[in-house]
């Protein structure tokens, strides 16, 4: 990596890689990367995690080895030459002594400078992206993704200085970044169709709504802040809500340390929407949910399995298989598929098919199917489909698909 450069397509499946690791996990189950690899490769002080992008750390350590030549290898004739050595009598560049060693964006920077003087002390190579004037890559990669100094914002100090375990740090950090996983979010990445509230029904889960002005978590606000406090606390704008209550280390009523009792409150709301209130419904008579899962680990046997219910939520009946190896995508499609006709055969005519996989409803739910590895599976399912029953396929949160995520 330090000599060679790598190819486009190595790098983007380490990236690919990386990025998988920081949301899913070890999970075989890919989850949505929230906030782009571009802010994520920042450095900590301008908003990033300071994760390394492969590409411009391959760079840099060229770069390395191009100052390693500058440094070492100076042609024989110049090498004891000093810069003012390469000013004539006028006190104008000598061009004709070094400009066939430099490229020419190199020569129109230099012609910018004012020529230098014996008289001005010693010449020295320095190295413009550190404080010590020498090379390191670090600096060379902090310079190659546009970092400076003086763009660093308050807020990510903020962030990483706050009070309290580095996982709510973290999840302060994703939120600043618009990146929780709300209905609003999740509507403008053409995930879902609706923004609508499903606690309250508000026209708009944002985040905002979700940490705050959701009646839910409102009520619980209320029980804390004081009156005198409430106005600036409900009508600030998201951003600037998160900021000022970050940074108020002050006592607000009974609570000491607001700071960080404000960051814990947010991810213990976040945490219990998610985990809690995200939960499986059953559906009306006389409707039966079916719900499927697939599971795929590297090298390893794929599996899949599904429930149904009925409009009570006592079980009707359910099925575990071993599918061989396969990808995940192949894995959910056999459990619906299974599904499907576990539920016709057991005399089920309306059935509302709930899966957490979005890539399953999306080719299931198109005209035609298309030619590739799923298009058996997929074909099976749509016949399925035709027979003389009502079906319904919904994508859910992984959340609610909780009684087989141990398939």
């Amino acid at each position: 990596m330090q000599t060679v450069s790598l190819p486009s397509v190595v790098r983007g499946r380490i990236d690919r890689a990386c990025r998988k690791f920081i949301w899913s996990g070890v999970s075989s189950q890919q989850k949505l990367s929230m906030v782009s690899w571009h802010n994520v490769c920042k450095p900590k002080a301008i908003g990033g995690l300071g994760f390394k992008s492969l590409t411009m750390m391959n760079r840099a350590l060229h770069m390395k080895l191009a100052w390693a030549y500058a440094t070492d290898s100076i042609p024989v004739e110049i090498l004891d030459c000093k810069v003012a050595d390469f000013v004539d009598e006028n006190g104008s560049w000598c061009w004709s002594s070094f400009e066939q060693y430099l490229p020419n964006n190199i020569i129109f920077q230099i012609a910018a400078l004012h020529p230098p003087s014996h008289a001005k002390g010693m010449d020295t190579i320095f190295w413009a992206h550190s404080k010590h004037g020498e090379f390191t890559t670090s600096s060379a990669y902090l310079a190659l993704s546009g970092y400076n100094s003086a763009a660093e914002d308050r807020t990510w100090r903020l962030i990483w200085t706050w009070k309290g375990p580095q996982s709510m740090r973290v999840f302060l950090w994703q939120a600043f970044h618009a990146g929780l996983k709300t209905k609003a979010e999740l509507a403008r990445r053409h995930l879902l169709t609706s923004t609508c509230c499903d606690r309250c029904g508000a026209l708009c889960e944002d985040a905002l709504h979700a940490l705050r002005d959701c009646p839910l978590v409102k009520q619980f606000w209320l029980n804390i802040i004081p009156i005198s406090e409430r106005q600036g606390f409900f009508n600030a704008r998201f951003h600037h809500w998160l900021h000022s209550n970050l940074v108020d280390d002050s006592r607000m009523g009974d609570v000491l340390s607001w700071a960080v009792f404000f960051g814990f409150a947010l991810w213990r709301i976040w945490s219990i929407r998610i985990n809690k209130w995200i939960s499986w419904h059953p559906p009306k008579w006389p409707w039966c949910t079916l719900n499927t899962d697939g599971a795929h680990k590297s090298d390893e046997i794929s599996t899949a399995g599904g429930l149904i219910r009925d409009h009570l939520g006592r079980w009707i009946s359910g099925f575990g298989m071993v599918i061989g190896s396969c990808s995940i995508t192949v894995a959910e499609l056999w459990g619906l598929y299974k599904g499907l006709k576990l539920a016709w055969d057991s005399g089920i005519r309306r059935l509302k098919v709930e899966t957490d996989s979005l890539c399953v409803t999306q080719l299931v739910a198109r005209s035609s199917v298309m030619t590739n590895e799923y298009a058996p599976l997929v074909q099976a399912i749509k016949d399925y489909l035709k027979l003389d029953w009502h079906v319904s396929i919904v994508h859910i949160y992984r959340e609610a698909n909780f009684s087989l995520l141990g398939t």
